[in-house]
């Protein structure tokens, strides 16, 4: 007889002693007046009690889901309550449930930058990043690639926070309805914008308009236009820093300057500072 034989007659007759014993434990507890219902009855009440378990330790801990069983981190009921708690925790959860929308877009409303944790296809998921920048415009740093080059969403999120403009496609910070929205909402965003745009004037009065600094970001020719520099200025006396040499030395532009900050005076071209002195 070969050893494969012997080996399986042998594992037969184990099953065969195993079920025996089997039957041996139903029939004492038959005997006690206990039916199978009861056996699963109970076995549920001990999942219903590790389930209370489970929702209690969420509710007192914030990052409790990370040490729950991996069949309770895949359980939607349990993973909905803990992104309640703590928008993070979707970190935690199992891989099929960062691919559900429902979750999701309960972990984003929470907090935006949750986003990170959901799975390459709710990243691709307009509805769902449109969600969460709409929390924090910053949030499309997470979005998929796709997302950050298209151009309802990017200005979404630069509408609400204009330095997103960072996380944008290069396309699409060479579209100057998106960076007037960007440079509109803070005018340093300016520096992300494309060297095209950066040398549009309609885009860097919008910026220093916002904030005069933002005309460190402008092309030299524009640091060299009056119409541009006197607008950052009129916004921010330090601009004139930024100013050509040829406009440090225009009264027109060092006056606005210096009553918008006193301070602006030490920008003023040696020259000019010379002739000033002269009604000291």
């Amino acid at each position: 007889m070969s050893q494969a034989i012997e080996k399986g007659w042998d594992r037969h007759e184990k099953e065969d002693r195993g079920h025996a014993k089997l039957a041996e434990i139903a029939a004492a507890v038959k005997d006690q007046g206990i039916t199978s219902e009861d056996i699963l009855y109970e076995e549920a009440l001990k999942e219903d009690e590790r389930f209370n378990s489970a929702l209690s330790a969420l509710r007192d801990h914030n990052y409790a889901l990370s040490i729950l069983s991996k069949d309770l981190r895949a359980n939607k009921y349990i993973v909905l309550e803990a992104v309640k708690r703590n928008a993070f925790a979707l970190g935690d959860a199992s891989k099929e449930l960062r691919n559900d929308k429902d979750v999701v877009l309960e972990a984003i409303k929470r907090n935006a930058f949750a986003l990170d944790y959901a799975s390459k296809e709710l990243q691709n998921d307009k509805d769902v990043v449109l969600e969460a920048i709409k929390q924090n415009g910053q949030a499309l740093i997470y979005a998929s690639k796709e997302l950050r080059n298209d151009k309802d969403v990017v200005l979404a999120a630069v509408k609400h926070d204009g330095i997103a403009l960072i996380y944008a496609s290069k396309e699409l910070r060479n579209d100057k309805d998106v960076v007037l929205a960007a440079v509109k909402h803070d005018g340093i965003a300016l520096i992300y914008a494309s060297k095209e745009l950066r040398n549009d004037k309609d885009v860097v009065l919008a910026a220093v308009k916002h904030d005069g600094i933002a005309l460190i970001y402008a092309s030299k020719e524009l640091r060299n236009d009056k119409d541009v520099v006197l607008a950052a200025v009129k916004h921010d006396g330090i601009a004139l820093d930024y100013a050509s040499k040829e406009l440090q030395n225009d009264k027109d532009v060092v006056l606005e300057a210096v009553k918008q900050n006193s301070q602006a005076i030490n920008f003023v071209s040696v020259k000019l500072k010379r002739r000033i002195k002269a009604f000291f």
